[in-house]
């Protein structure tokens, strides 16, 4: 449907402008076309469309959550050149795309300079980097990660712990595992859901310990 739009678009022969750009790039990312999202971004430069800096946010997503950083550098680049100013939104989406590609240090890096930039940020940003180490196998950032959070007051959420659970499985960290089940619904305030429990009891089965999968299953 999203080149359908870009055909009506077209032939409503209307002024490029930044929130429809916005609107298609968008329609591109949910059909998965980062290379076509691309194309139409640089048709636009080209009929003279400025862009603003929720616009550049949209492209840069398209690209981050494949992990296609030198796309995101391009995008960067001429994000500086129209004079946009890269928000706590482009911030964290970068450091999603790193945390895609799996460079968590390049990730990590990109929330140091949130910090001390002061740029706003939330949880959103620490899971987000949290759950790249649980896909490719980086635990020895958690630490750092979790104290990062506690020196910033960024709570935990159930989202956090499930992340923290999925990566302890994957580790063979059962004991960290419950370990965090226990810590961090006290420091976030928080009751573990569904969601949490059922990968606490995965995270037993995957460990070849289906008492102690019962057991949580029980309590």
């Amino acid at each position: 449907q999203v080149e359908e739009a870009v055909k009506l678009f077209n032939q409503t022969k209307l002024k490029p402008n930044a929130v429809v750009c916005s609107i298609l790039i968008k329609g591109f990312s949910n059909s998965q076309q980062p290379q076509r999202a691309m194309q139409f971004w640089n048709d636009m430069r080209k009929n003279g469309m400025r862009m603003n800096t929720a616009a550049y946010n949209a492209l840069v997503d398209v690209q981050a959550k494949l992990g296609n950083m030198d796309e995101v550098s391009e995008i960067l680049q001429h994000m500086a050149e129209d004079d946009c100013k890269p928000d706590a939104i482009t911030h964290s989406t970068i450091a999603k795309g790193y945390a895609v590609k799996g460079d968590l240090d390049k990730a990590m890096e990109i929330l140091r300079v949130m910090q001390q930039s002061k740029v706003s940020h939330d949880c959103i940003v620490y899971n987000t980097i949290l759950d790249g180490c649980a896909k490719h196998k980086r635990p020895d950032l958690v630490d750092t990660i979790l104290d990062s959070m506690k020196a910033h007051a960024i709570l935990p959420t159930n989202f956090t712990l499930g992340i923290l659970i999925k990566l302890y499985g994957r580790m063979k960290q059962l004991e960290k595992a419950f370990d965090a089940l226990e810590v961090l619904p006290k420091i976030g305030k928080f009751t573990p859901n569904s969601a949490v429990w059922t990968g606490m009891m995965s995270a037993c089965l995957q460990n070849n310990q289906p008492a102690r999968a019962m057991k949580v299953f029980q309590d």
